[in-house]
């Protein structure tokens, strides 16, 4: 391998020459920056110490230095694929700096999103793993190896005739050595990573989902997180106020009810005041330590049996929340009156979004006045347009199963809960409940402490909701029986979610007891019934996940004319932020492109159109 540091600008403009002449065909990228990939700092606020090049026979080290001229890179960046480990981040930090330009003219590949699609079960993507699991190499250089950057090290330095201090040609510092060799780990894995995911990509299918979703949704998401949403701090002031005292006065209520104050976030000391209190509760509420249980359904019960206390508590648990986890988060992260959230295609194995540097997933939809959501503003002469799909899962659960009772409510435009409901003669809240107990592969046991009712009436109402509705049991054991034969489950745009251990069973050790084997059977039992409630779960989740990244990708191809972008998502709602005067046509294309991202057998997609100044429901 042949290595070259470029520190001056005339080694960089060479380097670019000899690279235009040799036109490679990939360029494996790594940048090293002064906080490196800590996911607590935004990509746009690092500083890039430098760039790895990498084309199989060459490494390029590009020193960065604010008075050299890099708009040539530009150029070589833009013609030649970029193949990257987590190149969000890498892609983020050189448009932040200047060395890209035109994002939608790059070429880039991620060697963790092919890992992903391949097997999401891997305990680990990230690139030293990759590296000893599927390269067999074990001396992979460690981001511990390296250690923190000295503040200076003289021996970067000589003096030339003018008693200028100067660099070494082609000489590095102890810590740049360290450096040199963490960064050459990290291009030439990575380059052999992906040749490696090309040769052994499960299916065309899975490299289709890979370059015609996955890529481009990357793209976009670095747009996202460089633009970033308005945050109104006033008003963030304002309901942070308002919580603080909602908080106070619950906290007092709380005292009297428990007759002496305490500390209402420990569920030891809420355990101890139940226990003075004498409240009586059913064995089911109970710790195995025979205390009351602090969680929600517990709560709720004694709620419901005419305890003010625990009403009282989940309301200063729900304000507490507010407060700490979305509101100081809000304040701390947002900076010149914006905040630039992460997105993270890969985060869930059923291929949803998640985020951090705070978590829009989990903020809460409220119509009060403590709706968090408000805080988030369009900029001046700009709207948001809210889309939202509706009842995104179950209209993908009629898809699959061609249920009569599913399909006849989404065709008639029917309450889709009270539909199933009248159809069960149950209530409503129940019949949303059982609906998405099947969606989401929950327990009986779940259910029953969802609803507040015994485990036999729970098992009872799911009987009758498989009886009236068979088309969704059938549905739910086709799946089975295809992990069973395949070990895996497939979307609808064939994405892998991968069972390779369903239906296998533990061998006995030699000279196990019969104890020993009940053991091992019982744990077998639960490792599939476990396993079976991910199945559908992956199929519908991971198919609701390929409708929406696939609805965004075609929803930003049309609406850049206008200079309307996608700020979040959240689930299954996209937020554009659009000119004002442009609002009714971007609208119609987000509205159609949200209804006809994947066409549904039999199934009309809905999705809802909002048009405000700030985040709403």
């Amino acid at each position: 391998m042949q290595k070259e540091i470029l520190r001056t600008q005339e080694e960089v403009d060479d380097f670019l020459e000899k690279i235009a002449d040799s036109r490679p065909q990939y360029l494996a990228l790594d940048i090293e920056t002064d906080w490196f990939s800590d996911e607590k700092f935004s990509p746009l606020h690092l500083w890039l110490d430098w760039i790895g090049l990498y084309d199989w026979v060459n490494m390029w080290f590009i020193i960065h230095n604010d008075t050299i001229n890099y708009e040539g890179l530009d150029v070589i960046i833009h013609n030649i694929p970029l193949i990257t480990q987590n190149g969000k981040f890498d892609i983020t930090v050189l448009l932040n700096l200047g060395y890209i330009t035109d994002l939608d003219e790059l070429t880039i590949h991620d060697t963790k999103i092919l890992s992903f699609l391949c097997d999401e079960n891997k305990p680990s993507h990230s690139l030293k793993e990759l590296a000893k699991t599927i390269l067999w190499k074990e001396d992979v250089v460690k981001l511990d190896d390296v250690g923190k950057k000295p503040i200076m090290e003289k021996n970067l330095l000589t003096m030339n005739k003018e008693g200028q201090d100067v660099f070494k040609k082609d000489e590095l510092t102890p810590w740049e050595e360290k450096l040199w060799s963490y960064c050459i780990d990290d291009c030439v894995n990575t380059f052999e990573l992906f040749h490696y995911f090309q040769k052994n990509i499960p299916t065309p299918r899975i490299w289709a989902v890979y370059e015609k979703i996955e890529l481009p949704i990357l793209k976009l998401l670095i747009e996202m997180e460089i633009t970033g949403i308005n945050v109104d701090k006033n008003y963030l002031a304002q309901i942070e106020d308002k919580i603080q005292d909602k908080i106070l006065e619950l906290q007092i209520k709380i005292y009297q009810e428990a007759w002496t104050d305490f500390n209402i976030g420990s569920a030891k000391q809420i355990q101890e005041i139940f226990l003075k209190l004498e409240i009586d509760i059913p064995e089911k509420y109970r710790t195995p330590k025979g205390w009351i249980s602090t969680w929600v359904g517990a709560l709720k019960f004694l709620e419901e049996e005419g305890y003010k206390i625990a009403g009282l508590i989940l309301k200063w648990r729900e304000f507490n929340k507010l407060d700490t986890w979305f509101i100081k988060a809000l304040s701390e992260k947002t900076i010149h009156w914006k905040i630039h959230c992460n997105f993270n295609q890969i985060g869930t194995v059923s291929w949803r979004f998640s985020s951090s540097n705070v978590n829009l997933m989990n903020i809460p939809s409220r119509s009060d006045e403590f709706d968090i959501r408000k805080a988030f503003v369009a900029k001046e002469g700009y709207s948001f347009i809210i889309s939202d799909l509706s009842q995104a899962e179950l209209r993908i659960l009629a898809h699959y199963t061609q249920e009569e009772v599913l399909l006849n409510a989404f065709t008639n435009l029917e309450d889709i809960h009270q539909a199933t409901a009248d159809k069960l003669n149950i209530d409503r809240n129940t019949a949303k409940t059982v609906s998405f107990w099947i969606l989401y592969g929950m327990s009986s046991y779940w259910l029953a402490g969802t609803l507040g009712i015994t485990r036999v009436k729970a098992d009872e109402i799911i009987k009758n909701y498989f009886s009236e509705l068979p088309a969704v049991k059938k549905f739910i054991d086709s799946c089975y029986n295809t992990v069973e034969q395949h070990k895996f489950i497939t979307t609808i745009l064939w994405r892998h979610r991968n069972f390779p251990k369903y239906g296998v069973r533990t061998q006995y050790p030699a000279h196990s007891t019969e104890e020993q084997k009940k053991a091992i059977r019982m744990q077998d039992f639960k490792d599939k019934s476990h396993m079976e409630r991910q199945i559908v779960n992956s199929c519908i989740q991971g198919s609701a996940a390929d409708y929406i990244k696939l609805a965004m990708r075609n929803i930003t191809k049309k609406i850049t004319e206008y200079n309307a972008t996608i700020l979040i998502t959240v689930h299954d709602e996209v937020i554009i932020e659009c000119p004002d005067k442009d609002l009714e046509v971007v609208g119609n294309i987000v509205k159609f492109e949200m209804e006809n991202a994947i066409k549904l057998k039999w199934v009309p997609v809905e999705a809802s159109l909002q048009i405000s100044k700030f985040w709403c429901k």
